[in-house]
Order: structure tokens, then sequence, then C-alpha cells
């Protein structure tokens, strides 16, 4: 008795191991599966309107234009559709701008006899227009796509990262009848998630360090003699000397500002933080440095 219940307990596990691993599985599939825009042509009025350019081998009168297998008409009517007087042709839609299109769908007319079924395309390349050679890429090819029911919509996806902004549907055969139909045409590009390149660790940012002054021991008088006569006398450091001679040379060849102001130190008088001399350029007549 022990050893059934063990087995069967074994059988349990085994069950239940395999459909974690089958649900895991799919829902991989299911998060990895791609993505694509919706068509990306317009709802075309004519064979230019709104934009773009329609066109194909042949039409067989107005009724069955390139532009009828753009126009996203949901109408059952049988001469909504694009249709040339032969069993093949091709198909086409132009761009204003190029597009990667990696994915088309193809709807199948809605037929009036049974006959009309066979009209739908059979063997077929999708392909670009290469403006540098001046000839068509082939992007994806398709044979034997037979069985198709009335209004069947059909979608085809391929690898493609070039932008082109032509594309066509060639059509080599259809399934048997005496011209091909095609009711619409999309064409859409895949979805890409925008990646984020890995992002180094940052530190937080350290505040930039002086390094250390040695202490100013030399200082000297600086005096000042003005237009108007007067004389200013400064007890400064002579790195405070120094920056009013660099200030003073480089005004005198265009640069600087026209004002330059001297810290009165230990000559402020009254509940004041500092007290500044403004010494403007064009007054000054000459100055002397005395350092001690």
């Amino acid at each position: 008795m022990s050893t059934f219940i063990k087995r069967g307990t074994l059988f349990l596990t085994a069950i239940l191991l395999f459909t974690t691993v089958f649900l895991s599985s799919n829902t991989f599939a299911a998060t990895t599966q791609d993505q694509y825009s919706d068509n990306l042509i317009p709802k075309m009025t004519s064979h230019t309107a709104p934009s773009g350019i329609a066109s194909a081998s042949q039409e067989y009168g107005p009724m069955y234009a390139a532009w009828k297998a753009f126009n996203r008409s949901t109408s059952q009517s049988y001469e909504d559709t694009w249709e040339p007087p032969i069993p093949t042709g091709w198909l086409a839609y132009e761009f204003a701008s190029p597009q990667v299109i990696s994915k088309y769908t193809i709807k199948n007319i809605t037929p009036r006899l049974s006959s009309d079924m066979n009209r739908a395309p059979k063997d077929w390349t999708f392909e670009g227009w290469n403006e540098q050679t001046q000839a068509w890429d082939i992007l994806d090819t398709r044979t034997s796509e037979m069985n198709w029911i009335g209004g069947e919509k059909r979608e085809y996806t391929f690898n493609n990262v070039t932008p082109y902004k032509k594309y066509r549907l060639n059509v080599k055969a259809n399934n048997g009848g005496i011209y091909v139909s095609i009711d619409e045409l999309e064409m859409m590009s895949k979805i890409t998630e925008p990646t984020e390149p890995p992002t180094e660790p940052t530190e937080p940012p350290t505040e930039p360090t002086e390094p250390p002054t040695e202490p100013d021991s030399n200082r000297a008088l600086l005096e000042i003699t003005l237009l108007n006569g007067a004389i200013k006398e400064f007890d400064l450091s002579m790195s405070e000397v120094n920056v009013f001679i660099n200030w003073y040379e480089a005004k005198a060849s265009g640069s600087g500002s026209i004002s330059f102001a001297i810290d009165k130190h230990g000559n402020n008088k009254g509940p004041f933080k500092s007290r500044k001399d403004y010494i403007i350029f064009d007054k000054i007549i000459n100055f002397e440095v005395s350092e001690y």
C-alpha cells in the first residue's frame, strides 16, 4: 500500500513539473513575441491622395484601380479591389519617406461566384525598390498559398532593417482564376523596445579641495595717485597687490572691468562687515608699491 502511494506521489509531482515548464515556456514565448505597428499606408482616395503613390502593373479599368487595394474599405463590393486583366501582376505603394517594412497583410476578395475564389494570389515575392542599384530587392518569397476563404486576411512577416520608399507585391501566379484580385494590402513595421546602455555606478560628487596656502608674510604699501591729485594708500598683502597689478595691466590691454575694489581691512569704521575702496581705471595717474 505504501509503495502504491509513493508511486502516485511521484506521478503527480511529474505532472506538476511538466505543467510548470510548459506554462513557463509559453509565457516566455508570449512575452518575446514581436510587436508591429498599425498599417502605415493611409486611407487612399486616389492614386496620390492623401499621400504617397499607389501603382500597379495593370488595372482592369477605373473600378479595379491600384489605390482601391489601399482604401481600407469594409464594403463587400466586388468592384472595390485591385485587379489586372491577367492572372499575374504587381501592386505597389510608395511612401512619402523611407519606411522599414517587415510585415504585410493580404485580404482576399469576397467572391460573387465560387470560381472567383481562384483569383487569390498563390506565389509571389514582396520587394523593396533599391534607389542605389535601381532594382527591386526581394524581401520575402511565398509559394503555394492556397485554400483562401472569401474576405480572409493573411499576415506575413520577414526580417528587414533597410528603409525603402517603395514596396510591391509581385504576384507570379494565382490559384487558377482568369484574373488575380486583391481586396486590401497593408504594410507594417516592427516595433522595437528602446534599450538603454548599462549605467556605471556613480559615486557622490566630492567637494573640490584647494591645496593649503602658505601664509603670506610679505606685505606692501600700495600708493595710488588719482587725476584730482588725491593719493590713496593701502596696507595690503603682496598677493592682493599682485591681483591689483594684474587687473591694471589687463585693463590697459583692453579687457576687464573699469573699476577695482580694494579691501580696507583694519581701517573699517563703524559696525560694517567690510569696507572697500573702488578705484576707477581711467582716474589713475600712477601707483607705487613699497614692499616690506
